[in-house]
């Protein structure tokens, strides 16, 4: 597995995938593979980098997994249209693109 990390490019802990659909109008789906066990967290951000909502939080096993955004924050509210981010991040991980996966865009329309 290290071989395929440092020859190849594979992860160590995850990859994360498109949401679908993009855009969206109230609910999205973020997909994201475990490629070992690890502690995982889904951050949806604004434009300006604020976090808006802690999607996912834990340790995984290794598998597929796929998260639904419902277009609020993390006190219920629902957000504005806009262009929104989104990222990986496996706590403890070296620096580098095995700690954090990301950022992706995602478009808000309502």
């Amino acid at each position: 597995m290290e071989l395929a990390v440092l020859h190849i490019g594979l992860p160590w802990a995850a990859l994360v995938e498109q949401n679908v659909p993009n855009p969206f109008n109230a609910e999205t789906m973020i997909g994201y593979h475990v490629f070992r066990a690890a502690q995982i967290e889904l951050h949806i951000y604004d434009i300006a980098g604020q976090r808006v909502r802690v999607l996912r939080e834990g340790v995984r096993a290794a598998g597929g997994y796929r998260a639904r955004w419902d277009s609020r924050d993390d006190d219920g509210r629902r957000v504005s249209s806009g262009v929104y981010l989104y990222r990986i991040v496996t706590p403890g991980a070296e620096s580098g693109p095995e700690g954090i996966l990301g950022p992706r865009k995602m478009l808000l329309l309502r």
